[in-house]
């Protein structure tokens, strides 16, 4: 049974963020491991949240794990660049050999999120360039490129990745979700890859944690790259097609729970049972 870290901040109420990385991860057959960076009562697409960054926590659980191996690594949304240069250290030191997917978390819309600054974008341009993929979309692609992110409020998404394809270091370990194009949306891998599927009419949290989560159990699983992101490309489609009248609808949140079983039948391996 493969073990993996997840390094992402954990909500009390509400699956997003790091709980969809252990739901799906778990339902794959893997065994997780969780290193929490932030407490949030909710996301943050909702009411005034509370938020505590665990740097105390975060710092004793890198120490205390440095003779663990594990055999991946996903990362999410860090509490601050402090949180996201110790975490960098302690991958070059005891585990720079274990597959690492980044999601790197920090800006949509052509704006980064609230609180943060150029200083974790410096450090998340560092953690980016250790890892075997990063996720990111276009916003937070053209703050790791150096570009200017405002640009992405003014091109169509076509033009957007053209100009990141014809940046001088190509970044082929990139995956750039969120791409939209007519009625379809999807993301972008490789040298001019796409996935799509179909684009439904609504903003749900946690896809991007889903989408996450799923890749980095079809990696894990022996997939293709090209095989990982049309499976996960398919499987948030129908999630998000999909969506039932429960509580989850009511915070906004995708409904992926009843793709649980799906995900263990398809990617659970026989000697992980």
């Amino acid at each position: 049974m493969a073990s993996i870290l997840v390094v992402n901040d954990i909500p009390g109420t509400g699956q997003v963020a790091g709980l969809t990385n252990l739901a799906v991860l778990n339902a794959a057959g893997y065994e997780v491991t969780l290193l929490p960076t932030v407490y949030l009562t909710h996301h943050t697409g909702r009411w005034p949240v509370y938020r505590e960054s665990l740097d105390a926590a975060f710092s004793a659980s890198l120490m205390a794990w440095r003779q663990v191996k594990f055999q991946a690594i996903v990362t999410g949304y860090f509490g601050n660049a402090s949180q996201i240069h110790q975490f960098v250290n302690w991958y070059k030191h005891y585990q720079s050999d274990t597959f690492l997917v980044v999601d790197p978390i920090m800006g949509d819309c052509g704006q980064l999120y609230t609180g943060l600054d150029h200083d974790y974008v410096t450090a998340m341009q560092e953690l980016v360039a250790l890892a075997d993929y990063a996720l990111p979309n276009l916003t937070e692609a053209y703050l790791l490129a150096g570009l200017d992110a405002e640009l992405v409020k003014t091109q169509e998404d076509k033009q957007a990745l053209e100009t990141l394809a014809n940046l001088e270091s190509a970044h082929n370990s990139w995956v750039i979700t969120g791409i939209e194009a007519d009625d379809q949306i999807g993301v972008a891998f490789g040298s001019n890859q796409e996935a799509w599927t179909q684009r439904q009419d609504c903003h749900l949290f946690g896809t991007g944690d889903f989408f996450t989560s799923c890749f980095l159990a079809c990696q894990v699983s022996g997939l293709s790259l090209e095989a990982t992101c049309q499976w996960c490309v398919d499987l948030v489609g129908r999630a998000v097609e999909n969506q039932e009248l429960n509580q989850a609808i009511a915070r906004q949140e995708l409904y992926y729970q009843p793709y649980l079983p799906f995900i263990s039948k398809t990617l659970r391996k026989e000697d992980s049972l």
